[in-house]
């Protein structure tokens, strides 16, 4: 029978062991989120964010999010910009989408109302976030126990592709049904 002495000795060596390897991993890829969400090609764009590196890169997945749930392209990039971010945190999807509207932070209903999407594509968009990508922590985990760049890309790809298979299935689902 363990003492709880060991116990402890194990479960806090592998939480500092994980904190050490993902933390630095996840704090690297926080900074430089917050660099491409702060600055552009023009410098720093403080509060218009939609000059950003990070809104180019949604810009360039616009059309995914068109083709999967039938958004326009002033839309679609700013949803593409939350998928973006929510890389590092899944939490950190829906504060993304309202960062992008005339709205404040605080008014989530208000912010979501403005994007004039249906359920269905709602549907379809959130079950994506869901599945489409594990975060950033997930991923620094599966890289410090696999070792293996090839492994943690293939997981990457495989949830990217089944996410947005599953957002878009369940677009067209929720469309058949009328939402």
């Amino acid at each position: 029978k363990p003492s709880l002495r060991v116990v402890w000795w194990r479960v806090w060596n592998g939480v500092k062991h994980f904190l050490v390897r993902a933390g630095t991993i996840i704090f690297a890829m926080c900074v430089i989120v917050w660099a491409a969400t702060s600055y552009g090609p023009s410098g720093y764009v403080a509060d218009k964010v939609s000059e950003s590196y990070a809104a180019y890169f949604g810009r360039t997945l616009a059309p995914i999010a068109q083709a999967l749930w039938g958004i326009d392209y002033e839309k679609a990039w700013k949803i593409a910009f939350a998928f973006v971010n929510g890389f590092v945190a899944k939490e950190v999807f829906i504060s993304s989408l309202t960062m992008l509207t005339p709205f404040d932070e605080d008014s989530t209903r208000e912010a979501l109302a403005w994007y004039g999407l249906s359920a269905a594509q709602w549907i379809g968009i959130l079950t994506a976030s869901i599945i489409y990508i594990p975060c950033l922590a997930t991923l620094a985990t599966i890289y410090a126990e696999s070792r293996s760049i090839k492994l943690t890309a293939l997981v990457t790809v495989y949830f990217v592709i089944a996410g947005s298979f599953a957002g878009w299935l369940a677009y067209v689902l929720a469309s058949l049904l009328g939402l």
